[in-house]
Formats: C-alpha cells, structure tokens, sequence
C-alpha cells in the first residue's frame, strides 16, 4: 500500500508539496467508505482508525469461493465480547488505480462494505479527512509539522497500536478514548465511569442495542450537555454505555492463537463520527500526533510547518 500515496500525487497531481489532492469519499451511516476493487468487483472499503486488521465481507468470500483460499484462523476481539475468524492472504485490491495485494485478511460477518481497511492504511502517510465536505488527502510526514501545530493530546496506545486522544466529559470529568473512524456514535463511555456521576438521572437515558464486531449488546444512550475535543466545545453528545451487566472493552486487539487480551487501563471510552462530522481531523497515526480544525481554515496544515 506504500505506492498507493505515490500512484495519488503523480496522477492527480498536488496541492501543495507532498500531498495528493482531495479525494472524495461516502458517508454510509457515518461509516467513511471509498470504492474499490477485490478480484476486479467494484465494492466500497471502510476506513477503521479503530481496528488493527483488514477486513473482507464473509459473504463475498462464500459467493467466490475459487477465488479465496483459508490460510489461518484468527481470535478477533471487539468491544463486547470474542470470536474467531477465518483469515485469506494473497487477495488482489484495486484502490485509487493502484493494484496490490494484502494479507491476513480476516473475515467480517454482517458487515455491509467489500472490504474494512484499518491501521494499515492509516500508518502509511498523514491521513486528512474533511468530514464536511466528504474528502480525504494523504500528506508525506516531512511536509507537515504536527509536532508543533497538534492541538489535542493524541498517543499511540504502545501496548495495543492503537490511536486514543484525551477528552473532557461535561466539565467534569477527563478520560482517554480511542479514536474511531469505525464508531458511528458519539461518546462511548465505560459504565463505571458515568455511574461515578449523576449524569444518568440527570440526563434521562434511552435503551437501545449496540452492534459490535463480535456481538450485538444492550446499551443505554442519553446527551450529555458538553464534551471539550482538542481546542472545540462540542454540545449534546450522543454518549453510549454499556447496560447493567454487559462487558464493555473500549481498546481491543486480534491475536493469531488464542492468547490472552491486553486491555489498555487508561482508556474509558470510544470517540466517533457524531464529533468528527464537524471539524478536517490531520492524523499522523504513527506518531500519535493530530490537529482539529474547520474547513474554512485549512492553511496551518497548507504552510507545511
């Protein structure tokens, strides 16, 4: 996938130095979704900055089944609970004109897209996505200086790879969250944390369920009045928690064997698409760096330092 950045800035040309042009994407149910091509079918990929694998639509898999060969089984992890999964390498990807192929690419049940893209796409270059105006760009790391324009406490969890950024609850209360592209929701919050406040019967919560990677769960969901992302006030978020009684782990991994999880201590929750849609996020994944800005200023990125 190294070569899909280059394939961009030599066929579209550039911006500015060593980033591609805007490129559209589609919003499914605040799923961020672009097209591709598995074995020359045209489909959508999901972009997942809260999974560390690939993924590949199951039904896909059993409709072309000469076209697919198992090489392994896999536990995947998610939220609410595990699962193990079939895993196929050697698969044929079409992305932006650029033909590759990718590995270890796991089965996803009840998943609506071809294909579920995750760190591995996210850790080849800076990634800009333009939720307003549904677009996306990659830059080259040495064209922008995130070290000094972030403006959110942004970390790779070392333990897990993943992306988690700091987030103020209502004023009250500071947690670390992962940063996911793959949350459709607003705020995911563990239920200890929202049960050490008044905020569910201060705020009257609704029942609903949860579709997860591995499982469906029981959730209750209320607004909470204010949550502070980087340097923006964002008002009546959707905030999620698990029911009474389900299991709820907001950073979660794949293993190749049945190994033991590894849960991150300092993540309490899950940030997504309800905060997302309103600011252009600049995320260097590698280095956990990010800046938060509106797409009517996107010239401290443009300046290149």
């Amino acid at each position: 996938m190294h070569w899909l950045f280059i394939l961009l800035v030599v066929v579209s040309g550039s911006a500015f130095a060593g980033a591609t042009q805007w490129v559209d994407f589609e919003l499914d149910q605040g799923y961020i979704t672009i097209p591709i091509k598995v074995h020359g079918q045209a489909g959508r990929a999901m972009l997942d900055s809260g999974a560390n694998i690939n993924g590949i639509n199951s039904d896909f898999v059993l409709a072309n089944p000469d076209k697919f060969s198992q090489s392994g089984k896999i536990e995947v992890e998610g939220a609410f609970g595990k699962s193990k999964r079939s895993t196929y390498n050697n698969v044929p990807v079409e992305l932006y004109g650029a033909e590759f192929r990718l590995d270890s690419m796991v089965e996803m049940r009840d998943f609506k897209p071809l294909v579920l893209l995750g760190n591995a796409f996210f850790n080849l270059n800076i990634v800009q996505l333009d939720y307003p105006n549904q677009r996306l760009r990659l830059i080259d790391r040495d064209s922008v200086n995130l070290q000094k324009l972030k403006n959110i406490d942004m970390k790779v969890d070392k333990r897990l790879q993943m992306p988690i950024v700091k987030i103020r609850l209502n004023k009250e209360k500071t947690i670390w969250a992962l940063l996911d592209t793959g949350n459709t929701g607003g705020m995911f919050v563990e239920r200890y944390v929202v049960k050490r406040t008044d905020w569910l019967e201060k705020y009257p919560a609704g029942g609903g369920t949860f579709d997860g990677v591995t499982k469906t769960a029981t959730v209750e969901n209320f607004y909470l009045p204010e949550i502070q992302f980087g340097p923006f006030g964002i008002e009546n978020v959707l905030t999620t928690v698990a029911a009474e009684g389900e299991s709820f782990i907001p950073v979660s991994r794949s293993t190749a064997k049945t190994g033991s999880h590894i849960k991150s201590k300092n993540v309490k929750g899950i940030v997504g698409y309800e905060v997302f849609k309103h600011f252009v996020l600049t995320i260097d994944y590698k280095t956990g760096r990010m800046h938060i800005g509106i797409p009517d200023d996107l010239s401290a990125t443009e300046s290149g330092t």
